[in-house]
């Protein structure tokens, strides 16, 4: 369990990022900094700029649930595109979910919350990966749970339980299950169509570590995926991270040697509210050397 900021998890990530990439603060054109809350700052993008000396970078934030991390990566991935003069964005994530607003043995049901901080550096000059297909899908129809007024439903405490409680008394909570399922089959069609290649073609997939009978019903059935193809072996150990999970699933991929040339792999992510953002990755090489994880706190 960390106990420094979630700001500061981001921080360190990006300093391994470009440490690894070979890249100065100095060199980064924008910086995106995800979360999906933070306890501790009221915009954190600013400190982790602090912590890097990324000064002449062009900050933005992105706040969008445990979706937070993907759609940073496409917003950084926008950037670059749209403006030819700029050639580095590097994309933070920090999350920490503590006491006294989260109980993260208990908030929501099935899954436990985990703290980290992850980053990824996108540049015009090169790397062993490209996204080449991206997809987008919402469901805004089952906003009303993430309302405070529902989630706080409990002694002034983030509870997830109570929250479901609240959608059982207004919907079917099995029709709600067969909708995130569908929308997350709406969401990998889009990016691999997007792509031009179908599912076969996947050789691994990173996604939400939101407890694995979620994980099964939600992801691995819609998509006929098996569990083992994904990254949940990695997610086990750290639990649900917010934004963090689909960078830190990639990581542990590559510290594992399962990166490899001609590879394409999907990072898929989800978030209350709700949002999808999917992206196909093809590995391009050559795969760098693993950077292992560090632990905090």
């Amino acid at each position: 369990m960390a106990k420094v900021p979630g700001w500061d998890l981001a921080a360190v990530a990006g300093r391994r990022a470009l440490g690894q990439a070979g890249c100065r603060p100095a060199e980064v054109d924008l910086l995106v900094h995800a979360c999906s809350h933070d306890q501790d700052h009221l915009t954190p993008v600013s400190a982790v700029q602090r912590l890097l000396g990324a000064d002449r970078a062009a900050v933005l934030e992105v706040r969008r649930g445990s979706d937070s991390g993907m759609a940073a990566w496409v917003a950084a991935a926008d950037h670059l595109t749209a403006h030819a003069g700029r050639e580095t964005a590097l994309v933070t994530v920090g999350e920490r979910f503590a006491r006294p607003a989260f109980d993260r043995w208990r908030t929501v049901a099935g899954m436990v919350l985990g703290d980290a901080g992850a980053s990824v550096l996108l540049s015009r000059r090169g790397g062993f990966a490209q996204p080449v297909g991206v997809g987008f899908s919402t469901a805004p129809e089952l906003e009303e749970v993430t309302r405070f007024t529902v989630l706080e439903a409990r002694d002034r405490r983030m509870d997830g339980l109570a929250a479901k409680r609240h959608l059982g008394l207004r919907v079917d909570l099995t029709a709600v299950g067969r909708l995130l399922a569908a929308r997350t089959r709406r969401v990998v069609s889009a990016a691999l169509a997007d792509a031009g290649i179908d599912a076969g073609r996947l050789s691994w997939v990173a996604m939400p570590y939101v407890g694995e009978r979620m994980v099964r019903a939600v992801m691995c059935r819609p998509l006929r995926v098996p569990l083992e193809h994904t990254t949940w072996w990695a997610g086990r150990r750290l639990g649900h991270a917010g934004g963090a999970d689909q960078f830190h699933g990639l990581s542990a991929l590559l510290e594992q040697g399962r990166l490899r040339p001609g590879q394409y792999g999907l990072l898929l992510g989800m978030g209350a509210g709700f949002s999808w953002t999917a992206v196909v990755l093809y590995v391009t090489g050559p795969v760098p050397a693993p950077f292992p994880a560090e632990r905090a706190g």
